[in-house]
């Protein structure tokens, strides 16, 4: 039951994501085209549920990676202004209406990974997420959000003190998905979004960031 209802509020909040897309594409379009060479939309592999590949859609936010550089730093410095603006809002995810609607993900869901990450991310103690399909929102997907870039300063302090905050998050909401969590979620990000367009910078660490701290610590 739960999946069917699931299913159904997916493809009514799809259809809402597809309307304000449809009106807003042609001014974000405009915007990435004049501030970076290269296609409007950013398609990549990703892994669904099961490990089960299909293309995800996000409009393009970087410049195009010249291979010269890496790293979490060099990454950032390839965010052009438009590409910070529709990603502080959220914007550059409503591509993903159309995942929703094909199926690939949910509204809500652990964040879908890179085919060549899968396997790493989602394996062994955290293989209970493989049976989830991924979403556009959840609580690794906010944390990330709203505390991400303040944390992340290298990428051997992202795997050391934040990769693995993330991984618990999705496997605790994997093992205690419901309608209710779903919604709570699903809330939390509307305020999330709204509290960045007025202004707000700084968030307090969510409740689910310290039952995945203790978990991790007892490997529950």
């Amino acid at each position: 039951m739960y999946r069917f209802l699931k299913r159904l509020f997916d493809i009514a909040f799809a259809l809402v994501l597809m309307a304000v897309l449809a009106i807003t594409f042609p001014f974000v379009a405009l915007g990435i085209k004049l501030s970076s060479k290269g296609p409007v939309f950013y398609v990549s592999d990703r892994a669904g549920r099961n490990g089960v590949p299909f293309k995800f859609y996000k409009y393009r936010s970087m410049h195009l990676d010249d291979g010269t550089k890496k790293g979490i730093v060099a990454e950032q410095q390839r965010i052009f202004t438009v590409g910070k603006i529709i990603r502080r809002t959220k914007i550059d995810e409503l591509p993903q209406a159309i995942n929703v609607l094909k199926g690939d993900i949910s509204v809500v869901g652990p964040r879908p990974m890179l085919m060549t990450n899968y396997m790493r991310i989602y394996g062994g103690r955290y293989e209970p997420v493989q049976s989830v399909k991924p979403g556009i929102t959840s609580y690794a997907s906010l944390f990330d959000y709203t505390h991400g870039d303040a944390l992340v300063e290298n990428r051997e302090v992202y795997n050391r003190d934040i990769l693995p905050v993330k991984q618990e998050m999705e496997l605790l909401y994997a093992q205690t998905a419901s309608i209710r969590t779903d919604a709570r979620i699903i809330m939390r990000t509307a305020a999330i979004i709204l509290s960045v367009l007025f202004g707000k910078k700084k968030f307090d660490y969510p409740e689910e960031y310290y039952i995945a701290k203790d978990r991790l610590e007892k490997q529950i």
